[in-house]
């Protein structure tokens, strides 16, 4: 005979208690042991202010705005949590500041050039990249910003990464570089593009790695930071290479090292901008070098002359050289005879680039364009822009995200082949983050070394039942990636290994990725406070990897805002000391004695 419930109700009562109990003694054992592995280091802050998030259509219904502003994961991997993000307001058109005398300025509409990289002048037209596009902004009051992009983003049927940089080709065109280092050529007359140079899959030590473009006497010169080498085209009756066709050891070894370089100027000498080391171990200052063939004539440090310098553009007409320093908040001219300081120009605004135009000078701000030859304030018209595009490349986006390093100890990358925005030419790709391997962050890193959490949130993403690769299905992959000239996003996320991704709110994700296992207890779901080991340092997903072995081992970290990476449309240097600050061990405002 079955008991009425009101002789059961007290055995129920009981075993309700002994559930909760329970409970609670679980989750305190939970909470001791996460404590227990977290490193007695600060917690960063995190601060991302509403109009930093990705837009959103403002009539998105409340599912697809979860949708839309979380990780892309797989579909077997659920989200823990997913909060509906605000659309994010019109990009605010920075307040007028008083003309600096002497100059003039046209406007354009808000969103035209938020972080534009280079100024070449046609006719009545600027040509700036902006966005990872390339930019037509009109001179004239009547004339309409344009965004010009090739048909599919394809050139001779070949997809196109987001431009790096632009240069003149001396005959009404111009060429452009893209961040995987394929030349093109636009002609702006009949609109058409044109593949110049591709990029070819060659093993070098190190690889190639273009970081700027310049152009004098109808030919174009590519930067090479990786190889210390300025590459030449068309290369037909000289080598393509400027400093000879030696690998990179002799050059350096013969004092010619354009390791760090990361701006190139041209007006028959050759000006190379150098970053700064700050990085403990070196400690080396900024600096720009003046070549005539392969002799140093001059060499300037970073000091009374100019600090924390950007970009260079040589005026071969006047023979002065510009450097825009301070973070672009400054123009320094320099006599490129000596290298001594001429005179200085301060618009109280950031400046991106530098043009001239019928001996003018023009400067490149945020949706402006200052000139010596204009009388007051211009405007021009709108054109095809998206104003609520949420950008990755403003550094106001990242000016409050703190982060603690995932590996203790490390400092950035020495090379900028291992920071986010860097080719991957073996996968016809674009890297999206930090790799951080022993040799080049200072610190040991080996195959179980232990990976942190840069900062408390919520596992979205653990691989606990990870499988790595097989050979055939790597090569399979790498060859599809041939084909294309691209990386799918699908064999992107198999070739990052085993990964663990983190949620820390307000739409910010870092992800773990080629750990060698996962830390226990972390699955979807796990909080995680700041300094917590997720993981263990390997190298799933690479060739290394695939073949068991235990070379290759790094961390490959990245950090995102909706669907874009920390690095996207910035130049290596900007991208370097945002990294910094992120991190809190900038110090990059690093002197000569």
């Amino acid at each position: 005979m079955l008991p009425s419930p009101r002789q059961s109700f007290p055995y129920l009562f009981l075993l309700v208690s002994c559930v909760v109990l329970i409970t609670v003694i679980i989750n305190s054992l939970v909470r001791h042991e996460t404590k227990a592995q977290t490193p007695a280091y600060p917690s960063p802050t995190i601060r991302i202010h509403r109009d930093e998030r990705p837009a959103l259509p403002p009539d998105l219904p409340v599912a697809q705005a979860r949708k839309a502003t979380s990780p892309s994961i797989p579909s077997q991997t659920p989200l823990v949590t997913a909060t509906a993000v605000p659309a994010t307001p019109v990009l605010a058109q920075p307040a007028p500041v008083p003309l600096p005398q002497g100059f003039g300025v046209m406007r354009y509409p808000t969103g035209s050039a938020v972080h534009g990289h280079g100024l070449v002048i046609i006719g009545t037209t600027a040509y700036s990249i902006d966005a990872g596009v390339l930019r037509a902004l009109p001179l004239e009051g009547d004339g309409r910003v344009q965004t010009l992009v090739p048909t599919n983003n394809q050139i001779d049927g070949v997809a196109t990464k987001d431009w790096l940089d632009l240069a003149p080709t001396g005959d009404g065109g111009l060429w452009l570089l893209d961040r995987l280092g394929d030349l093109a050529r636009f002609d702006p007359q009949g609109g058409t593009w044109r593949s110049e140079r591709h990029i070819q899959d060659r093993f070098h030590n190190p690889e190639e790695l273009y970081v700027a473009l310049a152009s004098f006497g109808g030919r174009a010169y590519i930067l090479d930071e990786a190889q210390g080498q300025i590459w030449r085209w068309p290369a037909t009756d000289l080598a393509e290479g400027y400093f000879g066709g030696a690998d990179v050891w002799p050059r350096i070894k013969s004092g010619i090292d354009l390791t760090r370089a990361v701006d190139v100027a041209i007006d028959g000498a050759v000006y190379v901008l150098l970053r700064e080391e700050p990085e403990p171990r070196k400690q080396l200052p900024a600096r720009i070098r003046k070549y005539q063939g392969t002799t140093l004539v001059w060499e300037v440090t970073a000091g009374t002359t100019f600090q924390r310098p950007l970009r260079l553009f040589a005026d071969p007409t006047a023979a002065k050289l510009y450097v825009i320093d301070q973070d672009g908040m400054r123009v320094q001219v320099l006599d490129e005879a000596t290298g001594s300081l001429s005179r200085s120009y301060t618009l109280g605004v950031e400046i991106r680039a530098v043009a001239m135009r019928n001996t003018q000078l023009y400067l490149l701000s945020r949706d402006a364009i200052y000139a010596t030859d204009w009388q007051g304030v211009h405007t021009a018209h709108g054109g095809d822009l998206d104003y609520r595009a949420w950008r990755p490349d403003d550094p106001d986006t990242w000016g409050s995200v703190h982060l603690a390093s995932p590996i203790p100890d490390a400092f950035l990358p020495d090379r900028d082949a291992l920071i986010p925005g860097s080719p991957r030419v073996y996968r016809y790709g674009v890297h999206e983050g930090i790799d951080f391997y022993g040799i080049a962050v200072g610190t040991p890193i080996e195959l179980g070394t232990p990976v942190h959490a840069a900062a408390a949130g919520t596992v979205i993403r653990a691989d606990t039942a990870y499988v790595e690769l097989t050979p055939d299905e790597l090569t399979s992959l790498l060859q599809e990636a041939e084909q294309k000239r691209d990386t799918p996003p699908a064999t992107e996320a198999r070739l990052r290994g085993r990964q663990v991704w983190i949620d820390h709110g307000n739409g910010l994700v870092t992800r773990y990725a080629h750990l060698s296992g996962i830390a226990s207890r972390v699955t979807v779901g796990t909080v995680v406070q700041t300094g917590a080991v997720i993981g263990y340092a390997g190298n799933s997903g690479t060739e290394a990897g695939v073949q068991h072995s235990t070379a290759d081992v790094h961390l490959h970290f990245e950090i995102r805002l909706g669907e874009q990476y920390l690095g996207r449309w910035l130049a290596p240097l900007e991208t370097r000391r945002i990294l910094g600050q992120v991190f809190g061990f900038d110090s990059s405002n690093v002197q000569g004695k």
